[in-house]
């Protein structure tokens, strides 16, 4: 959150509050707001959207960093930038005890013509209990569903899947996964390829890696 100015609500302090006004594309500037209650729980506020991107209360899940590390990116290359939340969920048992690390990934699309977000793009993990972190649960087509591997694994996990992330009927692929970066923490890394039309060949349009 240093990127952004800390703030309070109506005298509360329990509360903390940090704004950025943030420009999607042209005509499209808003105030991009994150609240953070007592509790540990906090909501990126922006647009028409309210993901969670902080999570520091242990009630089975959190994030392993507490805030997921945001990006705005023109991923579908329409001249409007997409919001991106990724990073690394830790899982605990109803006792505390430390199970296993999870990639937590979601993408939304700006619709310009509409001026909000589309319906998410994220991953679904069936082996834990479900939450709505993100007001809404990606539809089937659009859910990267973790594999099994992911159930127990604490080591270096990759896997990929193709979606159409612009409509355009071409899927692109995106690479996910977990990797300790160079400080031995288990970081989240994220790449998004398009196909080209004219050689066949995929080509890199956004790209996390642990060291970033």
């Amino acid at each position: 959150m240093a990127d952004f100015r800390e703030n309070r609500r109506n005298g509360i302090p329990h509360e903390l509050i940090a704004e950025k006004r943030v420009e999607l594309g042209p005509g499209a500037v808003f105030d991009a707001e994150i609240e953070v209650t007592a509790k540990g729980n906090g909501l990126l506020r922006l647009a028409n959207i309210r993901p969670r991107i902080y999570d520091a209360h242990n009630d089975t899940e959190m994030f392993a960093d507490r805030l997921l590390t945001s990006r705005l990116a023109d991923v579908n290359g329409d001249g409007y930038r997409d919001l991106i939340l990724y990073g690394v969920k830790e899982v605990y048992d109803d006792k505390g005890n430390f199970l296993a690390f999870r990639p937590e990934f979601f993408l939304w699309i700006f619709l310009p013509r509409l001026n909000r977000f589309d319906t998410p793009f994220g991953i679904f993990d069936p082996y834990t209990e479900v939450r709505n972190y993100f007001e809404e649960i990606p539809l089937p087509e659009r859910r990267i569903v973790l594999s099994e591997k992911y159930r127990l694994d604490r080591e270096t996990t990759r896997d990929e899947v193709q979606l159409d992330l612009n409509g355009d009927g071409i899927a692109e692929k995106v690479i996910y996964g977990l990797q300790k970066n160079t400080a031995g923490q288990m970081t989240g890394f994220l790449e998004i390829d398009r196909r080209s039309l004219k050689n066949n060949r995929w080509r890199s349009v956004f790209m996390i890696t642990p060291a970033d």
